[in-house]
């Protein structure tokens, strides 16, 4: 998949384990693509978000701190 600027995706999924295996992949490859990766969330969701992507194998510290990867609720 590749989105151009100014495209946008739509997810379903089914469940909360669905929905982390997918936006953890997706937040993954635009990390490793070397684009910046905005993830907005649920305000009050802040530690749950980064206990997720630290599971699914995303360093949130060093991603927040380099600027690559901004989450924002």
């Amino acid at each position: 998949l590749h989105l151009t600027e100014g495209e946008h995706l739509v997810v379903f999924y089914s469940s909360k384990v669905d929905k982390w295996r997918l936006f953890s992949a997706y937040i993954r490859q635009g990390l490793r693509n070397g684009d910046r990766v905005v993830y907005a969330y649920p305000n009050g969701d802040s530690e749950v978000v980064r206990k997720r992507l630290k599971e699914h194998r995303i360093d949130v510290e060093k991603r927040e701190k380099n600027g690559s990867l901004v989450l924002v609720s």
